[in-house]
C-alpha cells in the first residue's frame, strides 16, 4: 500500500442495511410484483436442461436451481455476481460478470451528497481468462484475477466477503448471512 493508495473498509453489514443481487436467471426481476407475469418458482433442481433451456421460467424467492455454465454454447453464457451498498451518503458497487466472450470486474464509489462520482475502475478480460465464477450464488467464490486486479466474491458460513484491487485502490467488505426466510 503506498501513499496514494485510497482505501475504504466497512464494518460488517447487516442484510438491514444491504441491497443484494445474486445472480440469477430469472428474467432479472424478483419479488412479489413478478407474481402477475412469472410463478413464483419453489422446487430446487436444475436450471438448464441437456439443450441448454430454462426447465421452468418464474422467479424464487432464493437461489433453488443448479445452474451448469458447461450446457450452454460460451456466446449464451450470462453469470454475474454484483453487490451495492448504500448508507445514504455513498454508493458502492463491485461486480464480476461472465459473458463467455469477456469477462469484466468493476467498481464504482459514488459520493451522493457532493453528486459526484469518486472512483471508477473497469479490468476487463477477453474470453474470460482469469475468471472464475462459483456455481451458486449462496456458497463458494467467484474471482477475477488479472495483473493489476483482483476482484473477489467469497462465501462462507459467517457470510459474504467482497474485496476489489486495483493500483492506488483496495476496497474490502463483509456481509452478514441474509436472515431465514430474507429473500435474496
Amino acid at each position: 500500500v503506498g501513499p496514494n493508495t485510497m482505501i475504504f473498509s466497512f464494518a460488517p453489514i447487516s442484510a438491514g442495511s444491504l441491497y443484494l443481487e445474486d445472480r440469477s436467471c430469472t428474467g432479472g426481476r424478483s419479488g412479489p410484483k413478478m407474481a402477475a407475469v412469472q410463478h413464483e418458482m419453489k422446487s430446487k433442481g436444475p436450471l438448464l436442461d441437456p439443450q441448454g433451456r430454462l426447465v421452468e421460467k418464474g422467479w424464487s424467492r432464493r437461489p433453488l436451481r443448479e445452474f451448469e455454465p458447461a450446457r450452454l454454447h460460451r456466446l449464451r453464457l450470462k453469470e454475474w455476481d454484483y453487490l451495492g451498498v448504500f448508507d445514504g451518503d455513498q454508493f458502492i458497487t463491485i461486480m464480476i460478470a461472465h459473458l463467455g466472450y469477456l469477462a469484466i470486474a468493476a467498481l464504482q464509489v459514488l459520493d451522493l451528497r457532493g453528486k459526484r462520482k469518486v472512483v471508477e475502475r473497469l479490468a476487463p478480460s477477453p474470453l474470460g481468462f482469469g475468471c472464475t465464477m462459483s456455481a451458486s450464488s449462496e456458497t463458494g467464490t467467484s474471482r477475477l484475477h488479472l495483473p493489476g486486479s483482483l476482484v473477489q466474491f467469497t462465501h462462507d458460513p459467517k457470510g459474504r466477503t467482497m474485496c476489489g484491487r486495483w493500483p492506488g485502490l483496495e476496497v474490502e467488505f463483509r456481509a452478514d448471512p441474509l436472515p431465514r426466510g430474507h429473500d435474496a
